[in-house]
């Protein structure tokens, strides 16, 4: 984001933050052109083509999902997680 708040690429566009599986629904709504979205949604709306050469990356590893118990992992039946979350909470029924 750093040429749209800093350089001229911010000229033609209307910007707006927020969580990535919002930006996920305003493409599914046709109510955004471009969006950060969680991976899994890519699979779960028609038509969209991911750009070329744009990424969110990391040279090393980044925790972004972070399992914490007090019981040992053979007694966990549930798991609570942030509703925000598509593509760290993506399971097969």
């Amino acid at each position: 984001m750093w040429d749209f708040e800093h350089g001229d690429a911010a000229k033609d566009f209307e910007i707006s933050y927020t969580l990535p599986s919002a930006c996920a629904a305003a493409l599914a709504a046709n109510e955004a052109d471009i969006g950060i979205i969680p991976a899994i949604t890519y699979a779960e709306i028609p038509g969209l083509v991911i750009l070329p050469n744009v990424a969110i990356a990391a040279k090393d590893h980044v925790r972004s999902i972070l399992l914490i118990s007090r019981k040992p992992l053979e007694e966990i039946h549930t798991v609570a997680a942030d509703t925000s979350s598509r593509t760290s909470v993506a399971f097969e029924e």
